[in-house]
């Protein structure tokens, strides 16, 4: 395989193509261009015809190949193939990951036969793994070309605002799974000219949620604030979330998943870490309003804020509605 990969590299390399623009042109993802480059497994006959096609150094070197018998029985292959297809219908199209212990129970399978499956996709350059409670997993998206993927590209790009009514719905839903007596969340990033308190001092998205405990006298008040970013965000985010953290018990920062680039993955790692750094959450979602399609990259650490902090923050965002809510609270 190690052959393989290195005449596929060497034929890619004389056609001036990067792993992403090759992997477009086949239909296939950039990972798994990686994988065969690299001799960790092999193209099949479809996907060498494929490569053949695009690449004409790579069609003669490749025809001894491509009529080798496989080393897979025909009716063990077929029984594969159906089972990775069956693993695949039951994970969204759209990118969205879907946890480990969630899509076996849907599946209804053993853990063994579901660990086997699994493994041969993500080898396939299928499905791809990812973070959350018990994992999760994920297909890997068509990777285009940034220039290619530009020319797409409708000309009104997508703003905070426009993220806002789906963000809103999906935390509706995520707020009733947390185990609050009762909760209301503040939905007010833009106020004009009022005066908030300072810069950033705006959380896009704010909950309220209070719970009482057998053995733990009084109430445990939280509030907790969400950042809401596109994907062209910047690292300045993390800083803006951070400074929620003054008056909230815990702050998040949430982030549109988009189609990842090396730039992006570099830019999201610093991310994490700076959240990490800071002790405050982060989340990619996606659009639409499952909360169980979040992506919880770094959990946000609780922390007691200062009450008079917390006054003033209330006190300036938040509605008389809420106020007296949260009175009658306490």
């Amino acid at each position: 395989m190690k052959e393989l990969g290195e005449r596929l590299r060497r034929a890619r390399s004389e056609a001036h193509l990067s792993q992403a623009e090759l992997a477009a042109r086949i239909g296939m993802t950039s990972a798994a261009i990686s994988r065969w480059e690299k001799g960790l497994n092999e193209p099949r006959k479809r996907a060498i015809g494929a490569l053949a096609r695009v690449l004409p150094g790579f069609e003669n070197e490749s025809s001894d190949i491509s009529s080798k018998p496989s080393a897979v029985p025909p009716a063990q292959d077929e029984r594969l193939d159906a089972k990775e297809e069956t693993f695949l219908s039951h994970v969204p199209a759209t990118g969205v990951p879907i946890g480990n212990g969630r899509l076996r129970g849907n599946l209804g399978w053993e853990l063994a036969e579901y660990l086997r499956v699994k493994k041969s996709l993500i080898n396939k350059g299928s499905i791809q793994t990812g973070r959350g409670r018990g994992g999760s997993v994920s297909r890997v998206q068509l990777v285009v070309p940034r220039r290619e993927a530009q020319r797409g590209k409708s000309s009104t790009r997508v703003k905070e605002k426009d993220l806002y009514p789906i963000f809103k719905r999906a935390l509706e839903a995520w707020v009733q799974d947390q185990g609050w007596t009762d909760f209301f969340i503040e939905h007010k990033p833009s106020q004009g000219k009022k005066n908030t308190g300072g810069m950033w001092t705006r959380p896009d998205f704010v909950v309220v949620g209070h719970k009482k405990y057998e053995y733990t006298p009084g109430t445990v008040r939280d509030i907790e604030t969400f950042e809401v970013k596109t994907t062209e965000f910047s690292v300045d985010a993390v800083f803006e979330t951070a400074s929620h953290s003054r008056f909230a018990t815990k702050s998040y920062l949430a982030i549109e998943r988009g189609a990842d680039s090396d730039a992006d993955d570099a830019l999201l790692a610093r991310t994490e870490a700076e959240c990490q750094r800071f002790g405050i959450g982060l989340v990619l979602f996606g659009r639409d309003t499952d909360p169980t399609s979040w992506d919880w990259r770094v959990e946000a650490i609780r922390k007691e804020p200062d009450p008079q902090d917390v006054e003033t923050f209330i006190a300036k965002q938040f509605d008389e509605e809420h106020k007296k809510q949260l009175r009658n609270w306490f």
